[in-house]
């Protein structure tokens, strides 16, 4: 019934830990042994995804307070990158859309996958570690983090300050593609540029070179 509820909603989203929800519901008391529980009977999911952009906020104003959102802006993109560091899922749609981009221009572009987990309760840990593999590696030109589309709570782990700041930290310039066309990202404010689908960002780069 819940996510019956959640699916029919405006910018719809699945339930998971870490959100905060508002529910709807009784109390029930059962004597024998004195257990109370909460039977929950319905949810507001609007307040939920009024808490997940007033959270978005404070975060993004603490950021651009320390200066994270900046960061990565200073640094110099190469005129011609051709040498990629890629963070995403492997075979994943937006691993093929980006990749067949890049085939099809013809230029001599190298890419070197860091796998990473895309969403969920791994993502954030998964993404700041595939950074800092890359980072560790020399002769790179540029890196790129990119995912498909999603709901708000899917995407919401890019709605990170850990991730934020594994981009400020990057001596590399950090493209990011993440999402459909109404979604920006904290971590697509903190990139040196962002561009709104896998695609786009693989078209930017085409263009650059």
């Amino acid at each position: 019934k819940i996510e019956a509820v959640l699916k029919k909603a405006e910018n719809s989203f699945e339930l998971k830990d870490g959100i905060a929800v508002k529910l709807l519901g009784k109390v029930d008391y059962y004597s024998p042994n004195g257990t109370l529980s909460f039977i929950v009977e319905g949810i507001d999911p609007v307040y939920t995804l009024g808490k997940i952009a007033q959270d978005r906020q404070r975060l993004i104003a603490e950021l651009a307070k320390t200066g994270v959102l900046q960061k990565n802006k200073n640094i110099e993109l190469p005129l011609v990158p051709l040498r990629i560091g890629l963070v995403t899922a492997f075979d994943s749609a937006a691993y093929n859309d980006f990749m067949d981009e890049l085939r099809k221009s013809g230029y001599g572009f190298k890419v070197f996958l860091a796998r990473a987990v895309m969403q969920g309760k791994n993502c954030e840990a998964s993404v700041c570690e595939a950074l800092r593999e890359l980072n560790r590696m020399e002769g790179l030109d540029v890196l790129v983090v990119t995912r498909g589309g999603g709901s708000i709570a899917e995407l919401s782990c890019f709605d990170s300050k850990a991730i934020a700041e594994a981009v400020a930290a990057s001596r590399y310039p950090v493209l990011t593609g993440i999402g459909h066309e109404i979604n920006t990202t904290v971590t697509d404010l903190a990139a040196h540029t962002f561009a709104k689908t896998p695609t786009a960002v693989a078209q930017f780069l085409v263009g650059r070179v």
